[in-house]
């Protein structure tokens, strides 16, 4: 067993390694204009969604967007209110990273690599990110390849094969298998990233595959949660406002998963490709169902919060 974890256990760290290089990247060089943006650009929730998802999409991380929204109601530049939109956008736009992921990019991958880390030592302190980005981009794809490589194989292993039918069988241990590696990652797109090298393997059900990456959309609030325990009452809200929002979603499709699963396999496609539409799907519903009700969806967080405060 020991023989296939260790290579597996290397790809996710290529893979970790890649996300947070490209996420250093563009943070250098976006960061300010996001943070522009995230102060003037939500006053009303649909601009909020907007620049929730660009923001998401651009630092490839719906925590770091949720974690920018706490710190900026905790210093009191936004309203608690304005951040629904905030948050609902940040969803979808993490979903981007995922979609990335499935473009038959392959043979730029090192050529990518080569560049990007020759940028890393260039003079020009500008041209530096530019590098991170390159390289990091193609540490995710190398990550996920060595994922794949190891997934069929590691499948096959008597143990691990019984536990990868008896997740296909019950979902709700797929559903705390997804919420329990992302809360430990960190990131849902790493989390989910490892579930879509399982999947090319094709032993793991789609119905299997849905429940974790519902359990991951729960497990990223992990991130905010933590930030949001030294923050003031309105940082709280946030963090559970993030909550509850990935939980109704969650506890809504969990009961229509095997329909889902269905339709999502009509799409077509290999089974990891299918994951990474199923989220952004599932996400960019949910999203759009609440968005017209973000006043309303405020006030009952602030109802909940009084009630557990």
């Amino acid at each position: 067993m020991r023989e296939f974890l260790i290579p597996l256990a290397g790809g996710l760290g290529v893979f970790l390694f890649g996300l947070a290089l490209m996420r250093h990247g563009l943070e250098t060089l976006a960061l300010p204009y996001i943070q522009k943006l995230l102060a003037r650009l939500t006053v009303t929730p649909w601009r909020g969604f907007l620049t929730g998802t660009l923001a998401a999409a651009v630092l490839h991380s719906s925590s770091a967007v949720t974690m920018l929204a706490v710190g900026f109601v905790g210093a009191g530049v936004l309203p608690f209110a304005q951040t629904i939109g905030l948050i609902l956008g940040a969803n979808v736009g993490t979903t981007i990273t995922l979609e990335m992921l499935t473009l038959p990019i392959d043979a730029m991958v090192l050529p990518g690599l080569v560049i990007g880390i020759g940028l890393l030592f260039f003079p020009a302190q500008k041209v530096r990110p530019v590098g991170a980005i390159a390289a990091g981009i193609s540490l995710l794809f190398i990550g996920l390849a060595m994922m794949r490589l190891i997934a069929e194989p590691l499948t096959q292993h008597l143990w691990f094969g019984h536990g990868l039918s008896w997740a296909s069988r019950h979902l709700t241990f797929s559903f705390l298998f997804g919420l329990l590696i992302t809360a430990v990652f960190q990131s849902s797109t790493a989390a989910i990233a490892l579930l879509m090298g399982l999947m090319s393997a094709g032993e793991l059900s789609m119905a299997a595959g849905i429940a974790y990456v519902l359990g991951s959309n729960v497990g990223t609030c992990a991130t905010a949660l933590l930030a949001a325990l030294t923050g003031g009452a309105e940082a709280k809200k946030v963090a559970l406002a993030h909550l509850l929002l990935n939980l109704a979603g969650a506890v809504i499709l969990f009961p229509l998963i095997p329909w889902y699963a269905d339709h999502v396999a009509v799409w077509g496609g290999a089974p990891a490709t299918q994951i990474a539409h199923a989220q952004l799907l599932f996400n960019l519903l949910c999203s759009l169902a609440v968005l017209p009700w973000a006043r309303q969806f405020a006030a009952c967080v602030q109802w909940v919060y009084r009630q557990l405060f």
